[in-house]
């Protein structure tokens, strides 16, 4: 029997992770939520997901952004599919370009979602995501 795929949630809205856990769970998918930047990255390593799942703004604004570069410093997590999302756009109005080249370097990001995300945008990404990390 194939092993569901993991997904692991690192996000400070509890209501969020709550949906989240509802809706992948209900689709086969195994999910694991953190909702604080401490302790993620133990989680992290414990839990072996097949893909994260970033806030951007969490304790601080720039949270997910540090967390996100420290996973891709581990050879065990360097590999394992990375979808931020963010509330920039919504809460101040300007679009976040989560796409630039230089973040993409640093962070290494696969996606970058603006939230609100549906549930539908979110698992196309995903499955995206794990999709091409299986084909790689």
């Amino acid at each position: 029997m194939a092993k569901s795929p993991k997904i692991l949630f690192v996000d400070d809205d509890r209501d969020f992770l709550a949906a989240q856990t509802a809706f992948f769970g209900g689709r086969g998918y195994e999910v694991v939520t953190v909702d604080r930047v401490e302790g993620a990255l133990e989680k992290i390593s414990q839990e072996c997901p097949d893909v994260i799942v970033l806030d951007l703004m969490m304790e601080h604004y720039d949270s997910g952004f540090v967390l996100g570069r420290r996973i891709r410093q581990d050879p065990a997590m360097s590999s394992v599919p990375i979808v931020m999302l963010s509330g920039v756009a919504s809460a101040t109005g300007h679009k976040f370009a989560g796409d630039t080249a230089a973040l993409k370097d640093w962070i290494k990001l696969d996606a970058f979602l603006d939230k609100p995300v549906t549930g539908r945008q979110l698992i196309k990404v995903v499955e995206e995501k794990l999709a091409a990390a299986k084909a790689a």
